[in-house]
Formats: C-alpha cells, sequence, structure tokens
C-alpha cells in the first residue's frame, strides 16, 4: 500500500510540474564565504527554476484543477483543499507539541503536520513522503539548466546555518536583515528554494520548513555534481529572526588565516578536521577576482606578482590575466573557477590543486600551511573515498547547527519572509 502510494504521489507531482506555468530561465555559484565570491553567469528574472525537464515555475500563484486537487489529498494523506485561486495555509498552532497534530483551518480543511521536538530522517514519513523527491526534482532541473547552482545552494547552506543557525534566516527579504549584509550580496539560489517550497505548498500545504528544504537542496546539489549522497535529519523550523548586524561575526573572511577559521569553527562546535572537509566544497563553483585581489601586489618595476611565493607561477599568471582590468586594476566583474579544471565536479581536485600551490583564495591555500590541516588536505587528495566520508559526517554536524525545533521557530509560508 504504501508503495502504491508513493507512486501515485510521484506521478501527481510530475503533473504539477508538468501544468506549472513556465518562463524563461537563465542563472551562478560557490561554497566560498566572504563578502563577493561567486559568479553570476545570468539571471532568472521572472521566475524560478523547478521539477524535471527544466520547468520554470513563475513567480505568479499556481492553481490546481479539482481532479488535481483530489488526487494531491488523496496521495498526501490530507483533507486540505487546493483551490483554483491558490493553497490555503492553515494557522500554525501548537506549535511547541511532540506530537503530530491535525492543524485546522478558518475554512474547516485539515492538513496533517507533523511536530516534534527532535530532528528524524524520518520526519515527514506521514505528513509529506514526497518531500525528498520533490526538493530533488528541483535541483535537478535548476543544476542542468545552469551548472552554477549547485555552488550556489551549498554556499547558501553555510551563510545560513553559521548565523543565527540552520533556520533559513539568510533567506529573508527586508532592510536590515542578513540578506542585506556586505556578505551575503553576492548569494544565489534563492529561487531554486522558493521553486521548491511553491511544490510543497501545493502537494503538502504549511509542512516543511523553508531550512529543511535548504539543507535537502545542498545535500542534493552535491550529489547531483558526483558528491556522496548522505543521509539528513529533518524536522527543522524556520527562524525569527534576521539582523545584518549578526553576519560578520559569524562568517569567515576570505582573507582568514587557519587559526582565525580555527576559532570560528570551534566557537561553532566545529573542528579543523571539519574545517578541511568542509572547505572541500570549494571544489564546485567560482569566485570574483575582486574576492582573492589581496593574494597580488605591484612590485617595484609595476608588475602584479603573487604576496605568496608558494603560489603556483603558472597559476598566478593565469590569474592576473584573467583579472586585470584595461586600467590596470582588478576587475570587478571577471570571475574564476575555485577548482581549476574540476569546477563543475564535486571530488577531491580540490586538494590536489591546493598541494599543487593552484588555491584560488587566501584560505584554501592556507590550509598547506599549517601542519594539522595540512595533513588532512594530504590525506583527501590521495583518497577521494576518504573525502566522502568526511564529508558525510561533516555535514551533518554543520546542518545540525543551531537548529530550531517545534515553539522556537515556525514553518513559513514563504521563504522570503515570516509569517504574521
Amino acid at each position: 500500500m504504501d508503495q502504491m502510494r508513493r507512486r501515485r504521489q510521484r506521478i501527481v507531482l510530475c503533473w504539477v510540474l508538468a501544468t506549472l506555468p513556465v518562463s524563461n530561465a537563465g542563472c551562478e555559484s560557490t561554497v566560498s564565504t566572504g563578502a563577493d565570491a561567486s559568479t553570476t553567469k545570468g539571471a532568472i528574472p521572472n521566475g524560478e527554476v523547478a521539477g524535471a525537464k527544466g520547468i520554470v515555475l513563475s513567480t505568479a500563484s499556481h492553481s490546481a484543477s479539482p481532479e488535481a486537487s483530489s488526487a494531491i489529498r488523496e496521495v498526501a494523506g490530507a483533507k486540505a483543499v487546493v483551490s483554483t485561486r491558490g493553497n490555503a495555509y492553515p494557522e500554525d498552532n501548537d506549535a511547541g507539541s511532540a506530537r503530530p497534530k491535525a492543524i485546522v483551518s478558518s475554512c474547516g480543511d485539515t492538513v496533517h503536520k507533523a511536530v516534534s521536538e527532535t530532528l528524524s530522517p524520518n520526519f515527514y514519513a506521514l505528513s509529506c513522503p514526497s518531500v525528498e523527491l520533490a526538493v530533488r526534482d528541483v535541483v535537478r532541473s535548476a543544476s542542468t539548466l545552469d551548472s552554477t547552482i549547485p555552488g550556489k545552494l551549498l554556499r547558501m547552506l553555510f551563510h545560513d546555518c553559521f548565523v543565527e543557525g540552520c533556520d533559513a534566516s539568510v533567506m529573508i527579504e527586508g532592510n536590515g536583515t542578513e540578506r542585506t549584509d556586505p556578505a551575503n550580496l553576492s548569494l544565489g539560489g534563492f529561487n531554486v528554494i522558493d521553486a521548491a517550497k511553491r511544490l510543497l505548498e501545493v502537494v503538502c500545504p504549511a509542512t516543511v520548513s523553508c531550512s529543511d528544504i535548504l539543507v535537502l537542496a545542498a545535500r542534493d546539489a552535491v550529489t547531483f555534481t558526483g558528491g556522496p549522497s548522505v543521509p539528513v535529519s529533518l524536522g527543522r523550523r524556520d527562524g525569527l529572526v534576521s539582523l545584518a548586524s549578526n553576519v560578520r561575526a559569524n562568517i569567515i573572511d576570505t582573507g582568514f588565516s587557519v587559526d582565525a577559521m580555527a576559532r570560528s569553527f570551534s566557537a561553532k562546535g566545529l573542528t579543523l578536521d571539519d574545517l578541511v572537509t568542509l572547505s572541500g566544497g570549494h571544489t564546485i563553483g567560482s569566485a570574483h577576482c575582486t574576492t582573492f585581489g589581496e593574494r597580488f601586489r605591484v612590485d617595484a618595476n609595476g608588475s602584479t606578482v603573487p604576496v605568496d611565493a608558494a603560489m603556483n607561477a603558472d597559476y598566478a599568471g593565469e590569474l592576473i590575466r584573467t583579472c586585470s582590468a584595461v586600467n590596470g586594476t582588478v576587475s570587478s566583474t571577471a570571475a574564476v573557477d575555485c577548482d581549476e579544471g574540476s569546477a563543475s565536479r564535486f571530488d577531491n581536485a580540490y586538494f590536489v590543486n591546493l598541494l599543487a600551490g593552484r588555491g584560488l583564495l587566501r584560505t584554501d591555500a592556507v590550509l598547506v600551511q599549517n601542519a594539522t590541516t595540512r595533513a588532512a588536505v594530504e590525506a583527501f587528495a590521495r583518497s577521494e573515498e576518504s573525502f566522502f566520508a568526511s564529508w558525510a559526517a561533516s555535514f551533518a554536524r554543520l546542518t545540525s547547527l543551531g537548529v530550531k525545533t517545534g515553539a522556537d521557530g515556525e514553518v513559513r509560508r514563504l521563504c522570503s519572509r515570516v509569517n504574521g
């Protein structure tokens, strides 16, 4: 019975995706931290990428036919009505209860909603069993249209979890929010999370948090680019606080030393091994030249040379040629892949490049200048399997930072703003 239900739910998801409005798409990347660490290769001006076959969800509200509404109710195990004018959003009552509740809206529609005080891989097993399938389809479609999407999602997750915990506070729009801090202005991928949220609101309204969607999307971004598929625990609530003033004290700057990064990670309960492992996320993505401009200087002859003598000479020359503007300054628009030759594949080439003096950011290069972190870099360069195993453990610790459950947060109706 459960297998049949899941099969029918997959069919309904595909139907929903295929009938949603389509708009033009285009689109960016990296897991790098700092004020400006990723490059945009286009934009998605009027739509949100989602679903199989490159479907793009319109920013307009979506409607479903009565037949679709009936099918969705049946396979989702809920009695909520999806009207032809959009979704009904029940009030988020009894949020702190550890027992699954039936939330009743003012219209009398009932939505089954599991609420738990602890995270669990099976958190949505009853309330929204299709959640992982839905997010995976959205990420796959978006990444197929734009190869920079995986790096974007991974970087957004890091910036979210290191400030206020993994609560999607980085997604909230408005004056003075985290999203407005200069360190976050170059973040991308918000439209992908919004698209997944909108899809899930059709299938299981007011059930899946934006913070859980972001964690799943980042996990799937790694898998899509060839990295390990790791299990994740779910049940996070979305945060209610988002302040730009909280960002700089928590986000790692691209000019940090190993000691500075170690202090930042230690404050979050993370180790040096986590630092090296999660830095491996730079194996996908790219960075603007302005992000690593401090790695070069002008010598007495007027020539641009690397500050770090350990930087590979050929690599330094490539960076100088790519990043030099017409007037001799650093280009504000040019970008370089973080992992030369392998920027669209999640692998251990990043660590191989570090040992060859081809680390792009200062935070990358310094990892081989510290005895402890260098040993980890060498181990991961020798064995991709070892890196992947460590990634699974570090990713689990990262996505457990500052998690909010029960009454500590909410399930947002829109990821860009708190309910109210």
